[in-house]
């Protein structure tokens, strides 16, 4: 993960005022936090913000892999206010869009899916590290 851009963004979003919530986990030396689009399940020492100061909120039920798939992502983007790409599954039958930035906050990430509704769990080197929220075509 890009840890001091992730910690930045958080720090922007704390001045603008805006709601970030957070969990410790303190048996793992793991932080979950989130502004509601996302979350990172980062190491305690290498955050860099007073993750007291948010919101404590029960985010590790959020973590929970069952019946997912493993995803591909794809280079479709889609350009506008917010760069939006498409993930699917392996045999294409779900499919996904979310917000890129997001995304490329983490190094080298596998994804996976479960519908288009629920949440795109991301890993790096095997180890969930974090989600995204999709955005809903209408």
């Amino acid at each position: 993960m890009k840890i001091s851009k992730i910690n930045k963004e958080f720090l922007d979003l704390y001045y603008k005022k805006k709601l970030i919530a957070s969990e410790v986990d303190y048996d793992n030396g793991k932080v979950y936090i989130t502004d509601s689009y996302r979350l990172y399940i980062i190491n305690i020492e290498d955050m860099a913000l007073n993750f007291q100061i948010f919101k404590q909120v029960s985010l590790k039920q959020l973590i929970d892999d069952s019946n997912y798939e493993d995803g591909l992502i794809t280079n479709n983007l889609i350009d506008g206010e917010y760069t939006i790409r498409t993930l699917i599954n392996k045999d294409n039958t779900i499919k996904v869009n979310i917000n890129d930035k997001y995304l490329r906050l983490f190094d080298n990430p596998d994804i996976k899916v479960k519908g288009d509704d629920k949440p795109v769990l991301v890993y790096e080197k095997g180890e969930l590290v974090g989600l995204i929220l999709p955005i809903k075509e209408y």
